[in-house]
């Protein structure tokens, strides 16, 4: 076994929550495990308490079942008793872990233990302090996929399964992580990563330590690029186009260009190993990568309606999502009474300073300056309809004025970092009957 003691794995351990009905609910949690060389190193380990929110029950028998005789928060580091008795598997597949504490003797969930230091040894023999801590990463460190099955992560938009899918990261594939961990609300972990074409949050147990990928040392020419940002493009041959994750075959497929239709390329060529220019593309549903070689350049969808449409459309043709609508764990965002916590209400999409800001939809400019509530240079649009949109942090004065009206992706103004900012990007709202909502269910 390893001399290090890095065993420090994501088990899908099901986290059991017993009410009059029995089994109501069941989460994902860290597992702890420890690796040693000898029978003698088992002797000193110990653990501390972790993952919790009102403290950990210490059990006289391992399993759900063993009646409580402790109650231990977050902190306390208790003895391993791994060289007395091994751990078990109870009938509910959680892994218990033999401690003692004050010379009581007693059962802990794994996934509620993170390493403390103990008797384990370190690479150089020396006595490690450090030698199995969970994983973790700051701003700006890479990581890679591993999970239990190899099928993958998903990217969400927010800290949690409850969010939505905004893309994936295969097995093994490389990211950077921006932001965290946060944790959503059955305390588990997430990070805010990129993959480079996808912003979003993933979950920390099937992330581990990668270093930055490497170029390719020779690289093939490059096709020349043909198709330019704002273009609209087709399939050259009328048949239908896989849309795809990445620019590369064998890149998960998320979409089709069908036969007939006009879509917009939305970002800069990428090249594949043989130098084949992929184009980002966005057909209203699904933004990822199409092959050049199979598109041709076509008019554009006929003009936007007049006024409203009853429909949104994101604000901004290129993006990325770094902050969620909600609750949130950033200090600076004010404190929501109401809900009990920071709340923070809209989403950010950064992007270059002066991209255009579209109206997300028809209607009539009701705002159209400054604001000294932290949105810096904004717009407000009065859709008639009981919604209105809110466009915050903009470059300079707006381009429209208070009574204009606008269609649906009319540009409004410049992304900026006016106000309470702290990067380019549009912080935005949307509006029902003058209260927020979250944007994400319009879009």
């Amino acid at each position: 076994m390893s001399r290090r003691a890095r065993a420090f794995a994501v088990a899908a351990a099901l986290a059991l929550v017993l009410g009059s009905g029995g089994l109501v609910s069941t989460a994902v949690a860290y597992d702890f495990d420890v690796s040693v060389d000898s029978i003698e190193d088992l002797s000193g380990l110990t653990a501390v308490v972790a993952h919790s929110d009102d403290g950990v029950n210490v059990r006289a028998e391992p399993g759900q079942d063993g009646e409580i005789i402790d109650k231990l928060p977050d902190g306390t580091v208790v003895a391993l008793r791994v060289d007395e008795a091994d751990t078990v598997y109870g009938d509910d597949d959680i892994r218990w872990w033999p401690v003692r504490l004050d010379g009581r003797d007693g059962w802990i969930a794994g996934f509620y233990l993170d390493n403390a230091g103990g008797a384990s040894p370190s690479d150089d023999g020396s006595d490690g302090s450090n030698s199995g801590e969970t994983p973790s990463f700051g701003a700006g460190d890479y990581a890679a996929a591993t999970t239990d099955d190899g099928s993958g992560l998903n990217i969400r938009s927010g800290a949690g399964t409850d969010f939505e899918r905004v893309g994936s990261v295969a097995e093994g594939d490389v990211v950077q992580v921006m932001d965290g961990p946060e944790y959503g609300d059955d305390g588990d972990a997430w990070y805010l990563i990129t993959d480079g074409d996808v912003t979003g949050y993933v979950f920390a147990g099937y992330l581990s330590a990668a270093s930055q990928p490497e170029a390719p040392a020779d690289e093939p020419p490059h096709q020349e690029v043909v198709f330019d940002v704002g273009d609209y493009v087709a399939s050259g041959d009328g048949d239908e186009i896989n849309i795809r994750h990445r620019g590369y075959v064998g890149s998960e497929v998320i979409g089709a260009i069908e036969s007939d239709a006009a879509v917009r390329i939305v970002g800069e060529a990428t090249f594949d190993d043989e130098g084949l220019a992929w184009y980002k593309i966005e057909d209203g549903d699904v933004r990822g990568y199409a092959l050049g070689d199979l598109l041709v350049v076509t008019d554009g969808p006929p003009p936007a309606p007049t006024g409203p449409t009853g429909g949104f459309i994101y604000p901004l043709g290129s993006y990325v999502f770094t902050q969620s609508y909600g609750c949130t764990g950033f200090s600076f965002e004010p404190y929501d009474a109401n809900v009990g916590c920071n709340f923070h209400n809209g989403v950010d999409l950064a992007a270059p300073m002066y991209t255009p800001i579209m109206a997300a939809d028809g209607g009539t400019v009701i705002a159209a300056g400054w604001c000294d509530c932290g949105l810096g240079y904004y717009v407000e649009i009065d859709h008639g309809n009981g919604f209105s949109t809110v466009y915050g942090h903009m470059a300079e004065q707006p381009y429209v004025f208070v009574g204009q009206q606008v269609n649906q992706g009319d540009v409004i103004g410049p992304v900026g970092s006016t106000g309470a900012s702290t990067g380019p990007h549009v912080h935005f709202m949307v509006k029902q009957n003058g209260s927020t909502v979250n944007p994400a269910d319009f879009l």
